[in-house]
């Protein structure tokens, strides 16, 4: 005979019929010539039926793209409006798309309205996307409304999660050329290319402010690339904007050759950020600030940690600036030119080499996105701190996926070496490496 429940068994067992029972009712519904991807959206939202489309529930439901599909939005979504008009239905409940590498693109013709392509708000909102292609979305300036987020405007409280994806293309008359936050929760990358956006003002690829109050919030960007990116002439953040979040990472990822009046790669205004075998190189400064540019004040003050980080060839030979004194702490980093308010007024922080990394140019070394390989005489081969290259996000692995070294690894994003003549160094796991010449 079983002997008699006591409340904390109970509870487990009611909290995992309630799991249970989401999974179960969890819905997938498939985009055909009689489902169209804007009912798909408004059946998820709805718990319904709407069109042919098969309902949503109160679930996780999965959205399922037909593989390499091209779809054209040419008009006004009526329930797409947040702030400014949206291709797309708003998204007000857990969607997850499945792309199967199919494209969600504005229509380029001349008499085509300006609209963004999503828009993601609510506490109960997340939006993933899967295997996709967001590409020129327009989110307009109109009078009173902003126009932020070319590609994804997400608000009070939503999360959005980005999997081996690319935007690209995408342009704003407000903030953020493709996605833009306001109090925000999550934005998590992975896998990812964010190339070749702008924006009238800040963050030509990214603007986002996060949920201060909320431990997890914040913007965290693994195994990506960022780069060709523009923010509006005399603003900051060429690829990024960031106001708050206390959780902002940037592992295992590049950012390159973005545009800004400071901040050329990165801008930081307050907030705490951390990255973890990182690349930020030959961003273009056209103002005094450098690649990394951080603001704060004592009230909300600004933290920057550089964890087997490299930041180098900023345009104006600034690579990491601050108007507020700012220590950043580093392990095992490389800072080719840093200006004195990243040092708090004092002497290069420890754990930062300063000097010429030689890397090597924004190129296709393997893996499905772009990276700078350090050159065969660079510095940062092997200068990595093994533990932090072993331990998560990283997790032994570099941007490409390729496998990095365990008792020595290399600083930033790409683990191997390059040189102008396709010759490049795999490290081997017990030290060392193996030169090999195409």
């Amino acid at each position: 005979m079983m002997p008699p429940l006591n409340t904390f068994d109970k509870t487990l067992i009611s909290i995992a019929l309630a799991q249970a029972t989401l999974v179960s009712h969890a819905a997938t519904i498939t985009v055909s010539e009689n489902c169209s991807l804007a009912d798909a959206i408004r059946s998820a939202n709805q718990s319904t039926s709407i069109g042919t489309c098969t309902a949503g529930t109160g679930g996780v439901n999965t959205i399922e793209l037909p593989a390499d599909e091209i779809i054209t939005l040419s008009a006004i979504a009526l329930d797409g409006d947040l702030f400014s008009p949206g291709g797309l239905p708003v998204v007000e409940s857990n969607i997850t798309i499945q792309g199967n590498g199919a494209t969600i693109e504005r229509d380029s013709g001349v008499s085509t309205p300006a609209f963004r392509l999503f828009g993601v708000s609510g506490y109960s909102a997340t939006l993933t996307l899967n295997s996709i292609t967001l590409q020129n979305g327009l989110a307009a300036n109109d009078p009173g409304s902003g126009g932020y987020g070319g590609a994804i405007y997400f608000s009070s409280g939503a999360d959005v999660f980005i999997n081996d994806s690319t935007l690209s293309g995408n342009s704003s008359e407000g903030y953020g050329g493709a996605i833009y936050g306001y109090s925000a929760h999550i934005l998590e990358i992975n896998r990812s290319e964010l190339s070749n956006n702008s924006t009238a003002y800040k963050g030509g690829a990214i603007s986002s402010s996060f949920r201060t109050s909320a431990p997890t919030a914040g913007l965290k960007i693994y195994n990506s690339l960022l780069s060709h990116n523009v923010a509006g002439d005399g603003y900051p953040g060429g690829a990024i904007s960031l106001y708050g979040g206390l959780v902002n990472v940037i592992a295992n990822s590049t950012v390159s050759k973005n545009t800004a009046a400071g901040g050329g790669g990165i801008y930081l205004n307050a907030g705490e950020l951390e990255m973890i075998n990182a690349t930020v190189s030959n961003n273009i400064n056209t103002g005094y600030a450098g690649s990394l540019a951080v603001a704060g004040n004592s009230e909300y003050p600004p933290q920057v940690s550089l964890l087997n980080t490299v930041i180098a060839n900023g345009s104006n030979n600034v690579d990491c600036s601050s108007n507020y004194s700012l220590t950043v702490t580093a392990t095992a980093s490389w800072v080719e030119n840093i200006e004195s308010g990243c040092t708090g007024g004092g002497a290069v922080p420890a754990g930062i080499t300063e000097g010429d990394p030689k890397l090597g140019p924004l190129a296709n070394n393997g893996g499905t996105t772009k990276a700078q390989a350090p050159q065969l005489d660079s510095g940062l081969l092997g200068a990595g701190d093994a533990t932090i290259c072993a331990d998560p996000p990283i997790n032994g692995i570099d941007q490409l996926m390729v496998a990095r070294g365990v008792s020595s690894c290399t600083i930033g994003a790409m683990e191997t070496g390059v040189d102008d003549d396709a010759t490049f160094v795999v490290p081997l796991r017990s030290g060392g490496g193996v030169t090999f010449t195409l």
